[in-house]
């Protein structure tokens, strides 16, 4: 009876080991992946397929999806500047933007997000966008207006986002 007992402890110490061993394994494996890739775009014509990123862009902004609006940002992050100051831009990792487009979504109820219009800029390599975002801020009833520049740029991983500017 009391091999039994030490064999099953020791059995038990095993499992649990391996448990463990494995857990590390998948700790490290998802430590080493990108939790929000760039959107990759084929480099056809470039500036006409910047179109299906703004067009991301929209229905992430109006559905509050932050997380695949966070997964369009550049790999070198997002300049952000939508607060009431001007001169206050801040520069997001993909994954910092992941929190902000969170808070910004729980704060904020979109009402409509349009743009006003797409100014491709060939040369640069970067495409711009002015969309009218009206929206309220929960618990109000007031809308809002607020015009955002929308800035994209064409890097080794097709289009991604660069900037969004509150436009005053």
């Amino acid at each position: 009876m009391r091999q039994g007992l030490v064999w099953r402890g020791q059995l038990r110490t095993h499992r649990r080991g391996a448990g463990l061993s494995l857990a590390v394994l998948l700790c490290l494996l998802s430590a080493l992946a990108d939790p929000f890739p760039a959107v990759v775009i084929a480099e056809e014509t470039a500036p006409q397929r910047s179109g299906a990123v703004f067009a991301a862009v929209a229905e992430f902004w109006q559905t509050r999806d932050h997380a695949a609006l966070a997964a369009l940002v550049s790999t070198d992050g997002v300049r952000i500047s939508v607060g009431p100051a001007d001169e206050r831009a801040t520069l997001f990792s993909p994954s910092q933007a992941f929190y902000f487009f969170r808070n910004l979504f729980e704060t904020r109820q979109t009402a409509s997000f349009r743009y006003l219009r797409v100014q491709e800029t060939a040369q640069s390599g970067r495409v711009y966008a002015v969309a009218r975002w009206r929206h309220r801020w929960t618990g109000t009833e007031t809308i809002e207006d607020m015009r955002l520049m929308i800035s994209l740029n064409h890097g080794k991983h097709g289009w991604a986002l660069v900037e969004i500017k509150a436009l005053r």
